[in-house]
């Protein structure tokens, strides 16, 4: 439990020098990769002393030292061993061959059971080599680990929830977003709100998903739901039965179906609406509308799962996973200037106008200037998913000319025994063009690969079944994402602590 700080420490240090010590005095951290800050001393050079315990005296404190650290600064990132555990800590000056011990300061480490390594863990399969410094988010641990698979960070209760998040990704400006109960957030690295997407207090409020991205201008664009009800022709009542379709009759008599849209939200810094764009709006009329049942309903769900802002040409890319279909749309105007993907035909049936790909997952662009995708491949099942990289046709209207593919089955990412389908998946290109892949929930897989198809690291979230004693795959993996180096992590560590 935490400890109380004596009222005489509080007096007897001035606050400016106070304010200095980090981490602050009695706090309870949500990680354990820490950035110590303490009073400079002029020409000094310094040696963090740490100790695993609470201690008050300086012989026990200097009995049970775990780690000694030389510094030229005040200010340094250290590691601790544990979580749910306390620490006590102290700095030493060092000037003309003198010594000048610092107060002993106090913090603990929390814990939840998402980082408890007796239930879970990140398997690791395929050690990192090059990329050992990077650490990826695992939303459903709502955990950050290292490349050897340690919990290094865990996700606070955000307003009180605990569920899993999603989308938990770090910005470019040292911060982190997250979706979490509908609601879009960015965080500090201590769990701190610095921005909150708006609620409009109705009962399906904002319903944002999927996605949330801080843009290089401060803005936040984020994707929304949106639901349309359409008048249907026919009057059969047996129609209020197919619950899958969201049949209602309304006062005037007649019977409406419920279809489920997406727009896209650009907030900015004061959670005010700056831009949107509504797929509603775009595809009404569309041959979407060609894709009924044999009961005359529509059975249509574009199902909007991830964008990508292209800020440079000013583009973006939306992927609509349930018609295998990614639109190019030119912002801010809002016109769709290409849509790569199937098309419908009077009946319902899929005229194939881009067979490269089905129920993808995730759209981006590369530094190269291609498109690559998560590409769950379900129309091809058992077929394992892939990662597509292509290439955008010169002329309007041609189709995507495919130039790289993955096929996800070398890495014992055997599909898990479940009914359920493929979703999540996420992909993130890196310094060197070598590719990080989350794969979707049937294969709970991370790992990264390079263009000469060549597994750098890979890794599988697992839970502890008690019943069967034996580690099985965690089937709730939605998204992850990757920090790809230490100095990414530390400026993360110290925007949080400014």
């Amino acid at each position: 439990m935490p400890r109380i700080i004596p009222l005489v420490f509080l007096f007897l240090i001035p606050y400016h020098l106070l304010s200095q010590v980090l981490p602050r005095e009695a706090s309870q951290l949500n990680f354990r990769i820490i950035g110590f800050s303490f009073p400079p001393e002029k020409d000094a050079t310094y040696t963090l002393q740490i100790a695993k315990g609470y201690f008050n005296d300086a012989d026990s404190f200097k009995k049970n030292i775990i780690n000694s650290i030389n510094s030229k600064t005040n200010k340094l990132i250290a590691e601790v061993p544990d979580f749910g555990s306390e620490y006590t800590w102290q700095a030493v000056a060092m000037n003309n061959g003198k010594n000048s011990l610092g107060e002993l300061h106090h913090f603990g480490t929390a814990a939840i059971p998402g980082i408890d390594d007796s239930t879970r863990r990140l398997r690791i399969d395929v050690n990192a080599k090059e990329y050992k410094d990077a650490c990826v988010f695992s939303d459903g641990f709502r955990a950050l680990f290292d490349m050897k698979g340690k919990p290094i960070w865990f996700l606070p209760p955000i307003e009180g929830a605990i569920n899993m998040p999603r989308d938990l990704k770090i910005t470019p400006d040292s911060a982190l977003t997250i979706l979490q109960n509908s609601r879009a957030y960015e965080i500090d690295f201590n769990g701190n709100i610095l921005w909150k997407g708006p609620d409009n207090g109705k009962e399906d409020r904002d319903n944002y998903h999927h996605e949330l991205t801080r843009l290089n201008n401060g803005h936040y664009m984020v994707l929304g739901n949106e639901r349309k009800l359409l008048k249907l022709s026919s009057h059969d009542s047996s129609l209020l039965a197919s619950t899958a379709y969201k049949v209602v009759r309304k006062n005037d008599g007649d019977l409406y179906q419920e279809v489920e849209f997406g727009d896209i939200k650009e907030y900015d810094e004061n959670s005010r609406l700056v831009w949107s764009w509504s797929s509603e709006k775009y595809f009404e009329g569309t041959d979407i509308f060609l894709c009924k049942n044999e009961q005359g309903l529509l059975d249509l769900d574009p199902h909007e799962n991830g964008f990508y802002f292209d800020t440079a040409a000013n583009n973006i890319y939306l992927s609509c996973r349930n018609i295998s279909r990614i639109l190019k749309i030119k912002y801010p105007q809002g016109e769709v200037l290409e849509s790569y993907g199937n098309t419908y035909k009077p009946g319902g049936g899929k005229e194939l106008g881009n067979e490269l790909f089905c129920d993808q997952h995730c759209i981006r662009r590369s530094d190269s200037g291609y498109l690559y995708l998560f590409d769950n491949n379900d129309c091809n099942m058992p077929n394992p998913p892939k990662i597509l990289l292509l290439r955008e046709p010169a002329v309007h209207g041609n189709k995507l000319e495919k130039i790289w593919e993955y096929t996800c089955n070398p890495l014992n990412a055997k599909p898990a025994k479940t009914t359920r389908i493929k979703p999540g998946g996420n992909l993130a290109e890196l310094p060197n063009h070598s590719i990080f892949v989350q794969m979707s929930w049937n294969y709970n897989c991370l790992f990264i690969v390079n263009r000469k198809k060549q597994v750098l690291w890979s890794a599988y979230p697992e839970l502890w079944n008690a019943k069967e004693k034996k580690w099985e795959a965690m089937l709730y993996q939605y998204r992850a994402s990757i920090i790809t180096d230490r100095k990414a992590l530390e400026e993360l560590i110290w925007k949080a602590e400014r």
